[in-house]
């Protein structure tokens, strides 16, 4: 790829996503009984010893949309850590065959796991032992590559890295280039929302997260400062109109930031220059929802770069997130995203 015409750069954490289905028992013999925990490299592969037959995928947020992104026409780079190890390789290996250009480094720490293990009903639980891409630092961020973009993308687990997130920000600022964010989980969005509605105000910031974390969002980041607002409404409804009057009230400025919310099965709703956009999608029962979100994200910012409406971005978000919950991860077959791209980019 020709680094001039970068469209969006992906960064984050490499982590390679192994999909397991098994049972409450067989996770509890094995000592995995959170909804998500850390686990050691050693620990991480026992557990892939008792599952032979799993599903494994380049993954980490930002990966997954770098990948949907390439398949959708997207000119696409992504930045990270692996081991110099079979699933450093693993990895490089499945991102040529996504057609995603990259820059890995290598750590002397293993490849990054995930591991999600498919329960009966369409449960979940999680075993991750991130090692290498933890590795990720500031001299690995090429300047003149931000200088490249139009969006650079950002995984929300950079936030715990704060110099990493400003050395970013501030370059992306500097070069004109736009920075997306997927938050990335309930806990991040709450601890880090200030940190986030700062960024927000001094970066032209495009931010997306889940009904989960948009609310973990609000409570971090506005409940505690908006009591009279909480004195006159109560009850679940009225939280919503809470939550969409305070992001409302962030997004008044004309260009940014733009804030995303992904409602899974009902959808999405984009908040944008004081305005609301709804876009509703019938439900579908998902195979793994793995990824959907990134998927999201990727087809969102390619029709946000080919000039497309807020309220096209956003169906087109949603048309690729239900692509994604038939599969694994965000392993859409290519010729498929290649037609949608065809017919609605």
């Amino acid at each position: 790829m020709d680094e001039a015409e970068i469209e969006l750069l992906c960064i984050g954490n490499a982590l390679v996503d192994v999909f397991a289905p098994s049972t409450v028992k067989e996770l509890d013999s094995l000592g995995i009984t959170e909804p998500v925990q850390h686990v050691a490299p050693e620990k991480i592969q026992e557990i892939l010893l008792a599952f032979p037959g799993a599903f494994s995928s380049a993954g980490g947020g930002s990966a997954n949309t770098a990948k949907v992104a390439a398949g959708l026409g997207v000119s696409t780079i992504f930045v990270g850590s692996v081991g110099d190890d079979r699933l450093g390789q693993f990895y490089e290996t499945e991102l040529v065959a996504a057609g995603t250009a990259f820059r890995l480094f290598r750590s002397v720490l293993p490849t990054g796991i995930c591991v999600m293990f498919q329960l009966p009903g369409g449960k979940t639980r999680i075993a991750a032992s991130p090692g290498a891409a933890l590795e990720l630092k500031r001299e690995h961020i090429d300047d003149e590559l931000i200088r490249k973009t139009k969006v650079v993308v950002l995984d929300g687990f950079i936030l715990h890295r704060e110099d990493l997130t400003r050395y970013i920000l501030d370059r992306a600022n500097q070069y004109g280039t736009v920075v997306a964010l997927d938050v990335g989980s309930a806990e991040i969005a709450e601890e880090r929302a200030a940190e986030i509605i700062r960024y927000s105000r001094e970066y032209p910031l495009i931010l997306f997260m889940n009904e989960a974390e948009t609310r973990a969002f609000y409570t971090g980041g506005a409940a505690k400062n908006n009591a009279a607002d909480e004195e006159d409404d109560t009850g679940n409804n009225r939280e919503i109109h809470r939550i969409y009057r305070f992001l409302r009230k962030l997004t008044t400025d004309e260009l940014f930031p733009i804030i995303v919310v992904k409602q899974g099965s009902r959808g999405s709703t984009v908040f944008a220059g004081g305005a609301v956009h709804r876009n509703a999608i019938p439900a579908i029962i998902p195979k793994d929802s793995t990824g959907a979100g990134d998927a999201f994200c990727a087809a969102f910012l390619a029709a946000w770069l080919r000039g497309k409406s807020l309220a096209e971005c956003s169906g087109l978000g949603n048309r690729i997130a239900r692509e994604t919950l038939r599969v694994n991860g965000a392993n859409i077959d290519r010729k498929k995203l290649a037609h949608i791209a065809k017919t609605r980019l």
